[in-house]
């Protein structure tokens, strides 16, 4: 992978920005979280769909050892993975998408707006 193109860096800034609470909450508010012990609970499996999209060129077991690389434990199996994205569904994710994004700057931020529009931001 070209260092310039790779999103490791992004890893703590995602961390920052989805933090364990905040991803453990979202599963637990639609009724999705992990109610027995598993290998991939439902908030593993939140931060791992995230992950995905920011290594869209690797499979998913390479996407969970970047997120796990201290870890001496063996990847879970793949059937696995399949199983907690099916067992996460949808919800989480919408609710973690819209209790996320937000205005990156403010009406003070020079370049930020077009013709008095700030990105991000939705009229009526």
């Amino acid at each position: 992978m070209d260092p310039k193109s790779d999103p490791t860096p992004f890893l703590r800034g995602l961390y920052h920005l989805l933090s364990p609470e905040r991803i453990a909450h979202i599963p637990e508010s639609s009724g999705r979280q992990s109610i027995r012990a598993r290998r991939i609970p439902a908030s593993a499996a939140t931060r791992l769909v995230v992950a995905l999209g920011l290594f869209a060129d690797l499979s998913i077991p390479q996407v969970w050892r970047r997120l796990h690389p201290a870890t001496d434990a063996p990847a879970p199996v793949e059937s696995a993975f399949a199983q907690a994205r099916a067992r996460l569904g949808v919800r989480p994710l919408r609710e973690l998408f819209d209790a996320v994004p937000r205005p990156m700057t403010t009406h003070q931020t020079i370049g930020a707006s077009y013709r008095g529009w700030r990105p991000g931001l939705l009229r009526d």
